[in-house]
């Protein structure tokens, strides 16, 4: 016995509906549950890099020809 047209898309869409509400409910769960907690890393000194500030060109006068 063979199911109707009408009767398979409803079976599939209905599937498929559950399958959206589970992964929003369990989507929902994950982001109520607390995370655990990771540890604050100590920071580590850093070597200081000082930057030499280039000259600024001075315009000069050109040679007339």
């Amino acid at each position: 016995m063979r199911r109707s047209r009408s009767k398979r898309r409803q079976i599939i869409f209905s599937v498929l509906g559950l399958v959206v509400v589970v992964s929003m409910i369990l989507g929902l769960v994950l982001t109520v549950i607390p995370q655990p907690k990771l540890p604050t890393p100590t920071p580590t000194p850093r070597p200081r890099i000082t930057l030499i500030p280039t000259p600024i060109p001075i315009p000069t006068a050109t040679p007339s020809s």
